[in-house]
């Protein structure tokens, strides 16, 4: 059997008494979540991969896998970030749901005319606190600029994507700013 980890005793400088502080609490959650924000990103990205490999054959699925899957494993970090960070107000959950959804709606319909990883990626980069999604935004935006600049020659989604994922990240921080948090 494996022997149990001791939390370590030391002097709290809020209660002067040897004591597991509120602070050690929150360090050993936090690296908790960090651990599960990683496996969010890792379990979309893969889900994403499997759906990819089966449902796909030759370009269209090479495609998926070099586009669609980092997106999906900022996907899995962004949620796990927000998860963690809760409680939020009621209007920034109603911008997280609107950007998700259309987001989410441009591979499957065509609109709205912008592109969802800019708009995501942009996003997400501006509301997140964790360093996990604020890196995978950042190599995602790069993946996509360079996608819509260099391979797709100026695809005309690129700039509207950006403007609406600076657009709803400074709603966002506004809502935030006017509650408080």
């Amino acid at each position: 059997m494996k022997p149990r980890a001791r939390a370590k005793y030391r002097s709290c400088p809020r209660h002067f008494v040897g004591c597991l502080t509120v602070c050690q609490q929150q360090d050993m959650g936090t690296e908790t979540s960090g651990r599960t924000k990683w496996q969010a990103a890792l379990g979309c990205a893969l889900l994403t991969t499997i759906y990819a490999a089966a449902a796909f054959e030759g370009q269209a699925r090479t495609y998926r896998l070099w586009y669609y899957v980092p997106a999906a494993a900022l996907a899995g970090a962004f949620i796990a970030s927000r998860i963690a960070e809760r409680p939020h107000g009621k209007p920034r959950w109603i911008i997280d749901a609107v950007v998700a959804i259309l987001c989410l709606s441009r591979p499957l319909t065509g609109q709205p005319p912008v592109s969802g990883h800019a708009w995501f990626c942009i996003h997400a980069l501006l509301t997140c606190r964790d360093p996990l999604a604020k890196i995978l935004a950042i190599a995602v935006t790069a993946l996509t600029c360079y996608a819509k600049i260099v391979l797709w020659h100026w695809d005309p989604t690129l700039w509207p994507g950006l403007a609406a994922g600076v657009i709803s990240g400074l709603a966002w921080r506004f809502c935030a700013r006017a509650q408080g948090g």
